[in-house]
């Protein structure tokens, strides 16, 4: 082992490890890793040098941006999973961002956030060759009939426009609003977002209920053509008794 200030750094050899340590207790002990200059006394002072690294127990930084701060807390446990944030402190909500290199500084192009109601949240697009939503009976209840036909109605009435989101001012969409849909179907947990098992539920039911209104239009023009038929027959019969009658 080789002390060094006095015992309160040092670097070691253990079995199978190398390892660094710096002071402990209530000072903030940190360490660096530096590119040229010369030793300087002052903490983290390049002495000229280039500043490459820094590690403390507040955060990593490399090349001068924050890499892993206080705030959050990335494990791997025995298990295999890796958990992201920090269940002792509270408040915390942990996300992800995904940058987009164009040469420049910028903000995450996508983010995925845990809202901390069981949810996981995107800013930005998601896509997938396919999307499959859990819809097992066995995890279902509460399950009652739908009459088609009021959801048929509540769909007829529901305003649907075209509109864009103002972080993509250039890509069109049509379509609800969540507040709408939310005050129509009472669906969802939220009134700012349409879940899409419901809106594939409501179509599926529209559908269903103007099958129904197809069908029944369908048997009302069946029995209107009966009647007539039939009357057409009464007066073919009508008109033979009146020929039958003038020639005698």
């Amino acid at each position: 082992m080789l002390d060094l200030n006095g015992g309160a750094h040092g670097i070691g050899v253990q079995a199978w490890t190398t390892y660094f340590r710096t002071i402990g207790g209530s000072a903030d002990g940190s360490f660096a890793w530096y590119k040229g200059g010369v030793h300087a006394h002052n903490q983290f002072d390049a002495g000229g040098g280039e500043v490459l690294m820094r590690l403390n127990s507040a955060a990593l930084s490399v090349n001068g941006e924050i890499q892993w701060g206080s705030a959050s807390r990335l494990s791997v446990n025995q298990s295999g999973s890796i958990e992201l944030g920090d269940s002792t402190q509270v408040g915390v909500i942990p996300f992800i961002d995904f940058h987009y290199g164009i040469g420049a500084a910028q903000d995450f192009n996508v983010r995925l956030i845990n809202d901390a109601n069981g949810q996981l949240t995107c800013e930005g697009n998601f896509r997938a060759t396919t999307l499959t939503e859990t819809s097992d009976r066995n995890a279902k209840e509460n399950i009652q009939p739908v009459e088609s036909r009021a959801v048929l109605e509540k769909v007829i009435a529901l305003p649907v426009s075209q509109w864009n989101f103002k972080r993509q001012p250039q890509v069109a969409h049509i379509g609800p609003m969540a507040q709408d849909f939310k005050a129509a179907f009472g669906l969802g947990d939220s009134d700012t977002g349409i879940a899409t098992v419901d809106a594939d539920g409501v179509t599926l039911a529209a559908i269903q209920g103007l099958n129904q209104k197809v069908e029944e239009q369908r048997s009302e023009l069946t029995r209107k053509e009966t009647e007539l038929t039939e009357l057409k027959q009464r007066l073919a019969r009508l008109e033979k008794i009146v020929l039958n009658q003038e020639s005698n």
